[in-house]
């Protein structure tokens, strides 16, 4: 062995040794952050998301100059931007993730609150979900490979489910804060950076405006949904000084508008409805009060008799004529993407493609570059996962949905709201799919399953000190 050989050996070595070290003492440090602060662990996993978020896209340098031109590609370089800084913001919420894990196993804390059979469900239908869409595909799938990155989200949600006795107020105001810090981001780039911030030549649904908002997302579709959780979270925990309740609910307003995506508006209507329906529109015994079903009756006659005056053919020739009408009357495509998902399904009924369903060399094999999904949550379990993951994402988004429903009471209708605009995003997004942490469809999906964590506890019906609990005073709503 020559002189030169052992020198690359001793140097590969070294720096692996190294590495090694240096995960030991970053685990180390974090189990003694997890021992100090314990009950700020989780509560701090949500702005460290953001902040990855907001990283990824400072540091990814793109330009959306020619966005009109060559959108998907653009959109798709972005992601996983920042290098070293973006994995160690990575490590950091899963380090601390594990860490909570390991000091529950060190210490076995008998105070944390138990929650019930349902709530357990729920957490084991998160596994098994977890399990056969990234486990046995990534094994059976007809490409199997493995991505480490991927096991990140089985680390996190189950460190969120240990600290489930945790207040949920910190972790909400927390999130709330880091998320209005994203909108006033995004805005200020879109003044000081627009090449980095606006895609402009855009033909949207809002007169007039030819740009559209990407702001610190990964691109409008992305923005416009935490722009909607900004004002959700908003709703559920008011801030206490009017000005700063304004700036979060003007700023996030602004970022929905001006992302201009049709799929977040409206996920954002439906939770208006939603929250107005279950603060205004309801009687203290759960029943329906008649003077605000009243009110719905005539706000719809209005909006009839002003329709009957209105030239729809004309405003819908004008609408066809815009981008809006081009992505209604095509699907942008999206028919064509269902109908190859589900030749994938059929092809591989069991385990389905794997991971990397999707991926650059399945998109190729496709002939589809533009298709960086399903476009459809339970048509992208199906073809990356097939019937196994399909089966378990079912029974996942039922018991979520049943999380929602107990949580509502209490979050003034918040936990349904923001599992509408989870839902409604399946139906054209994979809002639920594992893949990066460092996303807003992740951020989301973590909250919600903390929200519903908590209407599982065996106190649920008990304890007010733990929980958010909403009581209508006038015309406001106070968090106690």
């Amino acid at each position: 062995m020559s002189a030169g050989e052992l020198i690359s050996y001793a140097i590969y070595f070294g720096g692996a040794f190294a590495a090694a070290c240096g995960i030991i003492f970053g685990f180390v440090s974090m189990l003694q952050v997890e021992r100090r602060f314990s009950d700020l662990v989780v509560p701090a996993v949500i702005p460290l998301l953001a902040l990855g978020i907001t990283l990824s896209t400072v540091l990814s340098q793109r330009n959306l100059n020619f966005a009109s031109f060559n959108i998907d590609l653009i959109s798709a370089g972005a992601v996983g931007s920042g290098g070293w800084l973006l994995r160690l913001v990575s490590f950091t919420v899963v380090g601390l993730g594990a860490a909570k894990i390991a000091g529950y196993l060190f210490k076995r804390r008998q105070s944390s609150p138990r929650v019930t059979i349902e709530g357990q469900a729920l957490y084991a239908a998160f596994v098994a979900y977890f399990v056969g869409n990234v486990l046995l595909n990534a094994a059976f799938g007809e490409h199997p490979v493995f991505i480490h990155n991927s096991v990140y989200p089985l680390v996190i949600f189950s460190a969120v489910y240990l600290g489930r006795g945790e207040p949920l107020e910190p972790l909400i105001r927390g999130a709330k804060y880091s998320l209005f810090a994203m909108m006033v981001l995004s805005l200020s780039l879109a003044l000081i950076k627009p090449e980095l911030a606006v895609q402009t030549s855009y033909k949207g649904w809002l007169p007039g405006v030819s740009i559209r908002l990407w702001g610190v997302g990964s691109n409008a579709n992305s923005i416009g949904p935490l722009a909607v959780l900004t004002l959700l979270l908003e709703a559920m925990l008011p801030a206490r000084k009017f000005l700063l309740r304004l700036a979060i609910v003007l700023s996030a307003l602004a970022v929905l508008l001006l992302a201009q995506s049709k799929t977040a508006l409206l996920a954002g209507m439906v939770a208006a409805a939603i929250l107005i329906w279950y603060r205004y529109g309801r009687l203290p015994n759960g029943g329906v009060d008649i003077r605000f079903l009243l009110a719905v009756v005539v706000a719809l006659l209005l909006v009839g008799l002003a329709l009957n005056h209105l030239n729809l053919e004309r405003i819908w020739a004008k609408i066809e004529a815009s981008g809006v009408g081009s992505d209604i009357t095509t699907l942008t495509g999206r028919a064509q993407i269902w109908a190859a998902a589900l030749d994938e399904w059929e092809a591989n009924p069991v385990f389905g493609y794997g991971l990397e369903a999707w991926g650059a060399e399945h998109r190729m094999r496709l002939g589809m570059q533009f298709a960086f999904s399903a476009h459809n949550q339970l048509l992208q379990t199906l073809s990356s996962a097939g019937t196994i993951g399909a089966a378990a994402f079912v029974v996942y988004l039922f018991l979520l949905v049943r999380g929602a429903l107990r949580c509502a009471e209490r979050t003034g209708g918040v936990s349904l709201a923001l599992l509408a605009v989870i839902l409604l995003r399946c139906v054209t997004e994979t809002p639920l799919t594992f893949g990066t942490i460092l996303n807003g469809d992740f951020l989301t999906h973590l909250l919600l399953f903390m929200i519903c964590l908590r209407g599982f506890r065996k106190d649920h019906q008990s304890s007010t000190a733990s929980f958010p609990v909403f009581i209508k005073s006038s015309n406001t709503v106070i968090l106690q």
